[in-house]
């Protein structure tokens, strides 16, 4: 079970970033153009942010739908999906900040493999973050994945407990 909810935690990042990784940088003509006739930097922002907020929501309730009705967790539905949209906005906002900066599309989806991977690695699972050393749990304690998967684990076995003792016996 554990598996189940680090790749909810993983999937939940996956689908904000990956939804708003070439927003920005593929509409540079049409920004630059409205900026032209006054189009606001925080009403772009905004609407951007809005319906990408919207996907990612609509997007981790099906997530959590389709594995909620498969694995039986302790915690309700509702903790886990509001886990997950914790997780997905930021990850969206993370990936927005990413579009604003490439140049091309391209280039804004070769860096979101960049975020990934460190989230994978350094998210507690794969090495708990007792046995990561000094540094990289320094870094660890900036990955999305690592909070996200120790909230939902704290959640899921017992509030007692930190998730990282939990994967250490």
């Amino acid at each position: 079970k554990d598996h189940a909810l680090f790749l909810l935690i993983i999937s939940s990042i996956w689908l904000g970033c990956s939804n708003a990784a070439r927003e920005i940088v593929s509409e540079q003509s049409i920004y630059k153009r409205e900026r032209m006739v006054n189009l606001k930097i925080p009403s772009y922002l905004f609407s951007k942010i809005s319906i990408l907020s919207i996907l990612s929501i609509l997007q981790c309730f099906i997530l959590t739908a389709i594995t909620y009705s498969r694995i039986d967790f302790t915690s309700s539905f509702y903790e886990i999906f509001g886990l997950l949209i914790a997780i997905a906005i930021p990850s969206m906002l993370l990936s927005l900040a990413v579009s604003s900066f490439a140049k091309t599309n391209e280039q804004a989806m070769a860096i979101i493999p960049i975020i990934l991977i460190p989230q994978v690695i350094l998210g507690g699972l794969m090495v708990s973050i007792k046995d990561m050393g000094h540094i990289l749990e320094i870094f660890a304690g900036f990955m999305l994945s690592r909070w996200g998967f120790e909230a939902i684990m704290i959640n899921e076995y017992d509030s007692t407990y930190k998730a990282e003792d939990r994967l250490t016996g």
